[in-house]
């Protein structure tokens, strides 16, 4: 029996609570745009469809090295929904 890393287990689900927060950030920048979720050819819903997905992979099956990959991954993303959260308030003020 593999003995448990938990620097390992707690590294992953950092990451899966921070990738839960940056999807809901998204859901809620497609519900103040009144996005269709039926529309896949939207950008934004392209782009909820890849989070889904890759909010899927299994982390702990991961090395370190790639841990810090998605990690970059999806400080990139939530960077990215921040800026156009952003630019959505100042249009409508």
């Amino acid at each position: 029996m593999k003995p448990i890393d938990y620097n390992h287990t707690l590294r992953v689900e950092v990451i899966n609570e921070y990738a839960a927060n940056v999807q809901n950030k998204l859901t809620n920048y497609l519900r103040q745009t009144e996005v269709s979720l039926e529309d896949v050819n939207n950008p934004m819903m392209i782009l909820f469809d890849e989070l889904a997905e890759i909010k899927s992979v299994n982390l702990f099956e991961k090395t370190d090295v790639e841990l810090n990959e998605y990690l970059f991954y999806w400080k990139s993303q939530d960077k990215f929904i921040q800026k156009i959260s952003l630019a959505l308030k100042a249009s409508a003020e």
